[in-house]
């Protein structure tokens, strides 16, 4: 199957400012029905691995909303802009997981941002510290909070030039690991 899209909603700052409206946390649907404690008792007594996708989260929600070219433009063009998407983002996420986390053992959450190709990161390592980790940071420390273990990246490509920043601020892991991508060697890694 495929998808494509006819339009992407946000172009400008006021766009911006009408679409963030649409994320609300305590929105009714955004916890599965049923979800109480007979749910927790399952999930928690399961010995299957339990995974917290954050998706779709920084680079994925700008890509789906703005488009590539002036989602990664705008870092230049509007910054002022990005910083705020970030920051609305990051909270929305955080009350968004904060019910899960009180109550489910997470053993592995995950930010999906297929951010690189076989070459590279579609962002250089000075965008993602200038804008993604102050945001960032403050999931990673909730997830730390409640002693979850493992923290991805989710991304196929070359993730090297982003690599020691990650580990730094408490990514441990990379989902997958694209062997086929330039230098993502596992052994050398």
């Amino acid at each position: 199957m495929y998808y494509g899209f006819v339009d992407h909603p946000i172009k400008s700052r006021r766009d911006w400012e009408g679409y963030k409206h649409r994320l609300s946390a305590d929105s009714p649907g955004r916890l599965p029905d049923g979800w109480g404690t007979a749910s927790f008792e399952v999930i928690n007594s399961s010995d299957k691995p339990v995974l917290l996708n954050i998706y779709p989260y920084l680079f994925w929600m700008g890509f789906y909303t703005m488009g590539m070219k002036r989602f990664l433009t705008a870092f230049y063009d509007d910054p002022d802009m990005m910083y705020d998407m970030f920051s609305f983002l990051s909270d929305f996420v955080c009350d968004l997981i904060r019910p899960i986390l009180k109550h489910i053992k997470i053993d592995c959450a995950a930010f999906p941002e297929d951010l690189a190709f076989n070459t590279n990161p579609h962002i250089s390592p000075r965008i993602y510290e200038d804008f993604w980790y102050p945001y960032q940071d403050k999931v990673v420390r909730l997830l730390q909070e409640y002693n979850v273990p493992f923290i991805a990246l989710w991304s196929a490509g070359n993730l090297n030039p982003l690599l020691p920043g990650l580990i730094e601020h408490g990514i441990n892991m990379t989902l997958p690991l694209e062997c086929q991508a330039r230098d993502m060697d596992p052994y050398h890694l």
